[in-house]
């Protein structure tokens, strides 16, 4: 229980959540993640073997393939996931409501390194907002997502390609208002006893799914809200 309180406070103090009057990026929001190995595909469906066992996952129309494949559309009106075989490594970025995990956006892997999920990661999709100091905010759902990079994040293009390391390399190329994906996981800061005092988003990944270019807004702060411990809840959910 002091731990909620404590992590309940902090996430009241940080304002980490503000809101926005401008539209957000179509399909954007927080999602979960794999890399897994194609098994099975059909016109509604995807199903991935992963470290520990296998996942199927929805498909549809408004499911986003990104790959230097061909795209090959099994069904009118349905994701193009006929591009990938069965044995293909893919990413899969998917939103987890009520029970049902329906893609958002297939990420072809197969240039990576192989490597199985054995649990789902986290990930968020949305509009850059702007990026002040190694904090780069994100336009979702009317609200803005905070995620800090670190010496070890990468930022990538739509393929793929490695385009900057770090974050300072990354804040002077990071295109303005681009359609970001970016994967992130928790860093938690204690105290000696143990106890939790904060935590931020810290960001492993970011890739750029557009391929506009503009002048960024590196300097303008965010704009704070009231406090929202959503994000709270939706985090503890995913880490218990």
């Amino acid at each position: 229980m002091t731990f909620l309180l404590t992590l309940a406070c902090t996430v009241l103090m940080a304002g980490g959540l503000s809101a926005s009057s401008q539209a957000a990026t179509p399909l954007s929001g927080d999602l979960r993640w794999v890399r897994g190995a194609v098994v099975a595909v059909s016109p509604a469906s995807l199903t991935l073997k992963l470290g520990d066992g296998v996942l199927t996952l929805s498909v549809d129309a408004s499911t986003e393939v990104i790959t230097a494949r061909p795209a090959v559309t099994l069904v009118p009106g349905s994701a193009p996931t006929g591009s990938f075989a069965v044995g293909s490594l893919v990413q899969a970025h998917y939103l987890d409501r009520q029970g049902k995990r329906a893609v958002v956006i297939i990420v072809d892997d197969s240039g990576a390194p192989w490597s199985l999920a054995k649990r789902a990661g986290s990930s968020v999709r949305g509009e850059l907002k702007h990026v002040k100091s190694r904090t780069v905010s994100i336009r979702i759902d009317r609200r803005s997502r905070d995620i800090v990079m670190d010496d070890r994040t990468t930022l990538v293009d739509r393929d793929g390609h490695v385009r900057a390391s770090g974050a300072k390399a990354i804040t002077a190329v990071l295109p303005a208002r681009a359609d970001l994906l970016v994967t992130w996981a928790p860093y938690w800061v204690m105290e000696g006893d143990g106890s939790v005092t904060s935590y931020y988003l810290n960001a492993i990944e970011i890739r750029t799914l557009t391929t506009e270019y503009a002048d960024v807004d590196h300097d303008v702060p965010p704009q704070k809200a009231s406090a929202d411990i959503e994000l709270l809840g939706w985090l503890l959910a995913q880490y218990r």
